[in-house]
């Protein structure tokens, strides 16, 4: 019989396992809790699935094959795998263990996602978190693949194939030059605003604070003045502290995942 026909039920390696242990049936049958004749053919039916003898059998009870000592071996290795598995897999599903994909747009340094991991390390420590830093359109397609398991993008959108929920919302940082006359303001209003030239990433997340900071400066009558860079994050605050304009951080963060 080919090998990648043979089909061995867990519970007759386990008596299989009690009969080598023991070296008689009846012994393994007590042990199990079960009718004698119930190990004995169960290991018979082993026997013919893997096409040899496993036990010498003789009046005084039972001794394994050079086939069957290799067997036992395998056997062994087997059930502590299978019992290993279902150990991590509840674990798992407790919280207890694991390994967990997170897509970010924000930073992790402060504010509500600081707090949100830090509350989860001391709930679920034994989960290893790898943390992914890209865009919220490359997150959602890494999320409809099965690629990550949950994305932290701004702004709540419905995205088709995922659940997306609303969790919290930040106030509008800007960065300004240094020696701008607004750098010494404590705080700022779209309408102080509203004269300066903004810079923002050339990226979706970009076009998305925009329309964002187009909106609030629109709603005070002000003629907004967007500049598109193709540049990263922080190369755009250089480009800010050389005087080329102002930018937004972190506007009104609402995310999804």
């Amino acid at each position: 019989m080919k090998s990648d026909t043979i089909q061995i039920d867990i519970r007759h390696l386990r008596y299989f396992i009690s009969a080598a242990n023991s070296g008689s049936f009846r012994k393994a049958t007590v042990a199990l809790g079960v009718q004698e004749s119930s190990v004995s053919r169960r290991i018979r039916d082993i026997e013919d699935q893997v096409g040899g003898s496993l036990f010498l059998r003789h009046s005084g009870g039972i001794n394994l094959t050079m086939a069957g000592q290799r067997f036992l071996h395998r056997a062994r290795h087997a059930l502590d795998h299978i019992r290993d598995g279902v150990a991590e897999v509840a674990a798992i599903g407790r919280g207890e263990g694991g390994y967990l994909k997170v897509g970010l747009f924000s930073s992790l340094s402060s504010g509500f996602l600081s707090e949100l991991f830090r509350a989860y390390d001391a709930r679920c420590g034994a989960v290893h978190i790898d943390f992914i830093e890209g865009e919220a359109h490359e997150h959602i397609n890494a999320i409809r693949q099965f690629q990550i398991d949950i994305a932290f993008v701004i702004e709540l959108t419905s995205f088709a194939g995922c659940d997306a929920a609303y969790l919290w919302s930040e106030q509008v940082l800007v960065a300004l030059p240094e020696g701008h006359q607004l750098a010494a303001s404590e705080s700022l209003t779209w309408r102080d605003l509203s004269a300066e030239k903004i810079l923002l990433r050339d990226t979706p997340a970009g076009a998305r604070i925009r329309d964002y900071v187009v909106r609030k400066i629109q709603e005070v009558e002000g003629d907004p003045r967007i500049e598109a860079q193709r540049v990263g994050r922080y190369k755009l605050l250089d480009l800010v502290a050389s005087g080329r304009g102002t930018t937004e951080v972190v506007p009104e963060n609402r995310t999804g995942s």
